[in-house]
């Protein structure tokens, strides 16, 4: 980061700058509706798993895969992000992904909430194996964080939005 600074500083304005934007709240609005009106919750996996605990297993399976470095690349994004205000807002994403901490547990992060399904689903952690499609969606989010917008697109509203659908569908 110092390089960075040292590099830029004569630009410290923009560090500084209201992201208040219209554009760009209007952008965040489509995306949401692209991802609401994706409809993901209709995809013919959620009925064939519901009739099938493996393929349940399977889903919640990679779902535990993902999500804790899913929280941690959250984190890389928001150090990229050099506006303070912009980083501001990411961050209620980042703290809705962690969660609260009471009693040095934060039992309503994401990781540890997988952990919980994977329990009622008849899963161990420690049992889980990635496969590789997973792995490689990990590798395609990681490699968007040196890009900040990039990484905002495949970290941030999204697919944060897609979730809602993919989770109604299996609680169903």
């Amino acid at each position: 980061i110092a390089p960075r600074v040292a590099a830029s500083w004569g630009e410290a304005e923009l560090f500084l700058r209201p992201a208040y934007d219209p554009k760009v709240l209007d952008l965040i609005e489509a995306v949401r509706s692209i991802a609401d009106d994706s409809g993901l919750a209709n995809h013919p996996f959620f009925p064939a798993a519901a009739e099938d605990p493996d393929l349940l297993r399977l889903w919640v399976s990679q779902e535990a895969v993902v999500t804790g470095p899913f929280s941690q690349l959250l984190l890389l994004v928001a150090a990229n992000l050099w506006n303070v205000h912009v980083r501001a807002v990411f961050l209620d994403l980042v703290v809705g992904e962690h969660g609260p901490v009471t009693n040095g547990v934060a039992s309503r992060s994401h990781p540890y909430l997988l952990r919980q399904l994977a329990r009622s689903v008849g899963l161990s952690i420690d049992a889980i194996e990635p496969l590789s499609f997973t792995i490689e969606f990990l590798a395609d989010i990681e490699s968007e964080i040196p890009q900040p917008l990039s990484a905002l697109g495949a970290l941030g509203v999204g697919n944060e939005r897609l979730l809602i659908g993919e989770y109604g569908a299996v609680h169903e």
